[in-house]
């Protein structure tokens, strides 16, 4: 530290008094390893001291104690800031819709430092305890428990958070009207239809679908699709009808018994209650016959070009040709 040599030829003896204090606790800080404390109290004897007037201290004592508080705030070592962290999870429960994304935010910061500074790059695992979900959109109604850790060869546990499951849409189809018919090949069947959400969540966007299927509830992966049509999101109770929808059977349909049916969310986008009741059993049959028309013979061939001479015995023949 400066010797009192620089602070005898001070003027002003309040400004002496000051600077005194100053280095007296600037050392003190050094003597209890705080280097960090002790180079700001050196800072505030410079400022002092560039701030004061030649009536206050005379140049050689101006001089000196700058250059002595300067080498003095380069030599000195800040003081090691220990690292204690401390994680905190918000929020630390919550309840939402299926389909919603759970977020987690962990604030990390410094218990070490007296400022408390944020830690950023803090690396954290989350793992799942138990609950039905394992994604993090949730799917399955239910409380999930999900472990926050610090990794390393000996993991450090942070906190633990809860998501409740609670509520979600359910997508059906509350009507689907085509009307009796004895359809044929390329024929168009007007059909009325209602989309409608009995789930206790809102629902986002999603497709209804129409089928051809040999099966009474259609299968939304592997029967004939008719048409489509979009449905725009459903609060709880809500239902959508469709307008002037109409289906029109394949030009190249074999005979035989088909029905129609109608898939609510299709696409399976959206994440309900029950994925297993979104398609209607289908209303009605259809009988598809060809009509009643004389076979077309005109490119009819026999199976032997000719009978003669005749010898009073018979001969097989068979035509082909024939549709």
């Amino acid at each position: 530290m400066p010797g009192q040599s620089a602070l005898d030829v001070l003027v002003d003896s309040v400004l002496a008094t000051t600077l005194v204090n100053q280095l007296a606790s600037a050392r003190q800080a050094e003597d209890a390893s705080d280097g960090t404390t002790a180079k700001a109290r050196l800072q505030a004897l410079l400022n002092a001291v560039g701030q004061a007037t030649p009536g206050q201290i005379r140049q050689e004592a101006h001089d000196l104690l700058l250059l002595s508080a300067r080498a003095l705030i380069v030599s000195t070592p800040d003081t090691p800031i220990p690292f204690q962290p401390k994680v905190t999870l918000s929020p630390q429960s919550s309840s939402l819709p299926l389909g919603a994304l759970a977020t987690v935010t962990a604030s990390v910061i410094n218990l070490g430092d007296p400022t408390n500074p944020p830690v950023s790059g803090f690396l954290l695992s989350f793992r799942f305890l138990e609950g039905p979900n394992f994604s993090y959109v949730g799917r399955q109604l239910g409380t999930d428990k999900v472990n926050v850790r610090e990794p390393g060869e000996a993991p450090t546990d942070v906190g633990t958070v809860l998501v409740d499951w609670t509520s979600g849409p359910d997508l059906v189809i509350q009507l689907f009207v085509p009307p009796l018919i004895n359809g044929g090949p390329g024929q168009t069947i007007p059909v009325t239809e209602i989309t409608g959400n009995i789930g206790n969540a809102p629902s986002g966007p999603s497709i209804t679908r129409y089928f051809l299927s040999a099966n009474p509830v259609p299968d939304p992966f592997r029967d004939l699709i008719l048409a489509e049509r979009a449905v725009l999101p459903l609060n709880p109770g809500e239902s959508s009808q469709s307008s002037s929808v109409t289906l029109r059977l394949p030009d190249d349909l074999l005979p035989g018994i088909y029905n129609l049916g109608a898939c609510a969310d299709a696409d399976g986008t959206v994440v309900e209650l029950n994925e297993l009741n979104n398609c209607r059993p289908t209303q009605v049959a259809i009988p598809l016959k060809r009509s009643n028309q004389p076979p077309d013979c005109s490119k009819a061939r026999p199976s032997v070009n000719g009978l003669w001479p005749p010898n009073h015995k018979l001969v097989p023949v068979t035509f082909t040709g024939i549709t």
